[in-house]
């Protein structure tokens, strides 16, 4: 479909959209795919906006989070204020408020503002545990864009895994094209586990203090 619809574009056309979806009505049942934005996605495929708080609503004692940047904003590389999109956020507390236990790992490059605001919010929410992970520069010097946790992935109750492209913020889950893989499967919801456990407990991985002011991190050069 999406090579498709790039021809389309090349040709002057309008996109070829999808109004309908199926409906995920038991986020714990076998594996699936999610995508993202549902406009352009076929109809037999589940949609990441749909399925995402469903899925989290499921948590019953922990959820651990990996993700390059966490922000409840739009997504953009241009100046000026950026749309609230609240769906991550808002289910994550939610998930805290009923005594979920929330671990979110985020890189160092998310710590610039209004992010950081955000994250530091989020941070005092009960339950909710945050660290950012900070990658030394390699030994033969500065390398631009590089040394960053990039991983994207989730595991709940030790039990579900999902493992996708999509950063955590507005702009991956509905307006770009996005793929997460949910796996119900023990075995791997824990060998991930294993490996986050190794990262947060290693000296990279360093909570978040709500009373510092960071330093912004560029990613282009030191």
């Amino acid at each position: 479909m999406d090579w498709i619809n790039q021809a389309r574009i090349h040709q002057g056309k309008a996109l070829e959209t999808f109004s309908q979806h199926q409906i995920l009505n038991d986020p714990k049942k076998e594996s699936y795919l999610l995508a993202s934005p549902a406009q352009v996605t076929p109809n037999e495929t589940y949609i990441t906006e749909e399925a995402f708080p469903k899925l989290i609503a499921t948590a019953q004692s922990e959820i651990n989070i990996q993700v390059m940047q966490y922000s409840p904003l739009s997504f953009t590389e241009t100046k000026g204020k950026r749309a609230f999109y609240p769906l991550i956020d808002n289910s994550l507390r939610a998930a805290a408020a009923k005594g979920v236990k929330v671990n979110l790992m985020v890189a160092d490059w998310n710590v610039k503002e209004p992010d950081l605001s955000w994250l530091k919010s989020l941070a005092l929410i009960p339950n909710i545990h945050i660290k950012i992970v900070t990658i030394p520069k390699s030994k033969q010097g500065f390398i631009p864009f590089a040394r960053v946790v990039h991983s994207k992935y989730m595991t709940i109750d030790h039990h579900t895994a999902w493992v996708g492209t999509s950063n955590w913020s507005g702009g991956y889950f509905d307006s770009s094209r996005n793929l997460e893989v949910v796996l119900n499967d023990e075995h791997m919801a824990r060998r991930l586990d294993m490996l986050y456990e190794q990262l947060w407990t290693s000296p990279y991985a360093q909570d978040i203090d709500v009373q510092k002011k960071y330093m912004r991190v560029n990613p282009a050069k030191e």
